[in-house]
């Protein structure tokens, strides 16, 4: 019964790695448009949240990394 286990973990680590590094396109898309509905509404702060998360993204796209290093521990 050993292998199924096996293949579960190797599946369930791959997928969380994927979750961690390939933001989809439409995520993206939305952050950017909340980063320009702020900018537009003035709210510097979240502005800066918003930037700082797509500035993640892109360096973690660079340098093929994760987009965010505290990810938390998964169960399963």
């Amino acid at each position: 019964m050993q292998p199924i286990y096996d293949t579960i973990e190797l599946v369930a680590r791959d997928l969380y790695w994927k979750a961690l590094k390939d933001i989809p396109e439409d995520v993206r898309a939305a952050l950017k448009g909340g980063l320009a509905a702020e900018q537009k509404d003035g709210n510097e702060t979240a502005e800066q949240v918003l930037f700082t998360i797509l500035e993640n993204i892109k360096t973690a796209d660079e340098h093929g990394m994760l987009v965010c290093q505290d990810i938390g521990l998964p169960v399963y």
